[in-house]
């Protein structure tokens, strides 16, 4: 991670969305930790970083807060000024009118996307944020599907990934500059 242009962007990892993944507490418990580490880089070396949760359109559902670990990971960045938190009401991160304006403002041209779901929320984001013309990018262990654990949610959604972005194996290669 070594772009300057590139945000991190993290994807409906709030409590009602984590529920769908039960009796696989592994697989939310690994890709917390891939996606902690990739915020933690972030950091670092100031890139920006975007959280985005989701609200029921009519106010009928609480889907929760984003989970601890990924809240404690940039709690402090934001009196920075390199943090966001975009609220979508339905599938797309770019729902929030203000994200495409403030990540501009950021000079980014790339977005690292992480999140639940691959095939829903997380690639309608990456679908929109290409006709919006950034670049985007994802590893196979910061995104997963209630349909699949990581790394088995099937060729399909990755190759959407791959095929209109770049997939990396792990994060770690992202986070190296291993493409």
């Amino acid at each position: 991670m070594n772009n300057k242009d590139t945000a991190v962007i993290t994807i409906d990892m709030q409590e009602e969305f984590l529920k769908d993944f039960i009796g696989r507490q592994d697989v939310i418990n690994f890709l917390i930790k891939q996606q902690v580490s990739v915020l933690e880089k972030a950091v670092e070396k100031n890139i920006p970083v975007v959280i985005v949760e989701s609200v029921h359109p009519y106010g009928e559902r609480d889907y929760g807060e984003t989970d601890f670990k990924i809240m404690d990971s940039v709690r402090n960045y934001a009196p920075t000024g390199n943090y966001y938190k975009a609220i979508k009401k339905i599938l797309c991160a770019f729902e929030d009118e203000n994200l495409d304006g403030w990540l501009k403002r950021k000079n980014v041209g790339e977005l690292f996307l992480q999140g639940i779901n691959a095939s829903a929320c997380v690639k309608t984001t990456a679908r929109d944020a290409i006709k919006l013309g950034y670049k985007i990018s994802s590893a196979e262990d910061v995104i997963a599907d209630c349909s699949g654990a990581i790394g088995d949610l099937g060729y399909d959604y990755f190759q959407w990934y791959r095929d209109n972005g770049v997939l990396f194996r792990t994060s770690k290669d992202f986070l190296n500059g291993n493409g």
